[in-house]
């Protein structure tokens, strides 16, 4: 009753709206768009929501998507907070309006990072958190060189190598590709990297 009484009154004034809350008559573009209702406005006016909003959630550092103003075939990402094209949008038939939550790209940068984490732990033990923490301390170069990584896969930089110990499992340090292979190749032998240092240096001494 309240929505058709509502729609009568904005034919009368002119694609108008009264809001419940400050009774005030104002026009549809000081109402945000909710597809959800038959007028395809929301019941209460931007000032008002955003007065609820901040009285229900005081902490709020922004809005959610619901307060953001989107045009038709639009839609808003949390995620990135932008408002995109439906197209942008995976289709999901368990949600309203049959869209994903998030745009295609953020769920895709979700996925890869949901990927990255399940690796880490079900090779190393360790957490996304425990990668960077060691990546901190390290300044983000190879423990044994110094340099940051160097190989290049689709454009991107790629992450430096997670060290481990084969035997115990334990991680040592983040190498770079180059480095990593290196011990690798020596099969973490002390003895064998000894003797290449040994190699090393006196060929260096009396080369040809």
């Amino acid at each position: 009753m309240k929505e058709h009484m509502s729609y009568r009154i904005r034919i009368e004034c002119g694609n108008k709206k009264r809001c419940p809350e400050c009774e005030e008559l104002l026009p549809d573009s000081d109402f945000y768009v909710d597809k959800s209702v038959a007028s395809g406005l929301s019941s209460y006016c931007k000032k008002c929501c955003s007065k609820q909003y901040r009285k229900h959630h005081p902490n709020a550092k922004r809005y959610t998507g619901w307060y953001v103003q989107v045009g038709s075939d639009q839609k808003y990402c949390p995620k990135c907070e932008t408002v995109k094209p439906e197209t942008h949008f995976h289709k999901d038939g368990r949600r309203g309006d049959g869209l994903g939550g998030i745009c295609g790209s953020c769920a895709r940068t979700k996925s890869r990072v949901r990927a990255r984490e399940n690796l880490l732990w079900s090779c190393y033990k360790i957490t996304l958190q425990d990668y960077a923490d060691m990546f901190e301390q390290q300044n983000g170069v190879c423990a044994i060189c110094g340099f940051p990584e160097s190989v290049m896969q689709k454009g991107k930089r790629q992450n430096l190598a997670v060290d481990h110990c084969h035997k115990t499992g334990k991680v040592r340090g983040l190498l770079c590709h180059q480095c990593n292979k290196g011990i690798g190749n020596l099969k973490d032998d002390l003895d064998l990297l000894a003797s290449a240092t040994s190699y090393l240096i006196n060929a260096g001494r009396s080369g040809i």
